[in-house]
């Protein structure tokens, strides 16, 4: 009866130790798995990327003529088909995410209240 009652023991412990370590920062799933990774939309003189990282932060900037001229780092989620960002540059929102829609299309990344770039879609970088 000791042994039965080890045995319950130790398998209730090794399975709450697996429950808890497995309640971390869930990776990413459906449309979040598709954006991470890096996207670009040339122009004919300048190119506009993002940066959608797993750990959910993310990198915008935009080369105008071979110089840097936008660089914004921001945090991301999503909901439904909103992209839900921070970022602490008020230029950030009015410029890249004005309402932060997006959908994937013949493996573009279509943001379609995007300001910059034209047409934007973003085609992602291999």
């Amino acid at each position: 009866m000791k042994q039965i009652k080890f045995l319950f023991l130790a398998l209730t412990v090794a399975v709450l130790g697996m429950t808890f370590a497995s309640c971390g920062d869930d990776e990413p799933s459906g449309m979040e798995a598709q954006l991470i990774g890096e996207w670009v939309d040339n122009g004919r003189h300048e190119s506009y990327h993002l940066i959608f990282d797993k750990n959910h932060t993310g990198k915008y900037w935009v080369i105008d003529y071979g110089e840097l001229c936008e660089n914004f780092s921001f945090k991301w989620s999503v909901k439904d088909d909103v992209i839900i960002t921070k970022c602490d540059d008020p230029e950030f929102y009015e410029y890249v995410f004005q309402t932060g829609r997006f959908y994937f299309l013949n493996d573009k990344l279509y943001l379609p209240d995007y300001d910059g770039g034209y047409g934007g879609s973003f085609t992602r970088v291999q």
